[in-house]
């Protein structure tokens, strides 16, 4: 499937077409396969493009993301309304003291596992 940006979509077809489960990096077959980030929740966007996710636990796809990989993110607007963004890269995960004290004052919440950053792929 294209994606069509700043469409809408529903998880469910997007899990469909890519694969993967719950989660804001869902898996399948080893790899992650979407970013999808709720700003309501966990992630916070920049007009440089770049999004900042700021996740309550380590998942198992941010264990295994690699730097390299490409992946469609979604930012949640509503129930059933995933808007497409683009193709993202993981240019950043910081566990660091320093990172998440400047997280938790960035989002005003205090359970931040790890700092995500993600830019647009060039």
């Amino acid at each position: 499937m294209k994606w069509e940006r700043g469409r809408a979509y529903k998880r469910a077809d997007i899990v469909r077409e890519l694969g993967g489960g719950p989660g804001y990096l869902p898996v399948a077959d080893g790899r992650v396969v979407a970013g999808l980030f709720d700003p309501a929740e966990n992630a916070v966007t920049h007009l440089s493009g770049a999004i900042d996710v700021f996740p309550k636990v380590l998942s198992q796809g941010a264990k295994i993301l690699k730097p390299e990989a490409l992946l469609p993110v979604f930012l949640k607007f509503n129930t059933e309304d995933w808007r497409y963004m683009g193709v993202y890269r993981l240019a950043k995960l910081e566990k660091g003291a320093r990172a998440l004290e400047q997280a938790r004052k960035e989002i005003g919440r205090e359970d931040i596992a790890v700092v995500l950053r993600f830019e647009p792929a060039k």
